[in-house]
């Protein structure tokens, strides 16, 4: 994938005022849309993130 389409994720991306400053949960948070994105375009369905 060479560019996330921005119009179609940004909701995605929730700020959260009390995150540390790692950046893990965003990291982690831009893997799990990603993924989403890529198995959309092979044309699977998203995957839930139960945790």
């Amino acid at each position: 994938m060479k560019s996330l389409p921005l119009e179609k994720c940004l909701d995605q991306f929730p700020s959260d005022v009390y995150q540390g400053g790692a950046g893990t949960s965003v990291n982690m948070n831009t893997n799990e849309v990603v993924a989403n994105l890529a198995l959309e375009k092979i044309g699977h369905k998203k995957k839930a993130n139960i945790t």
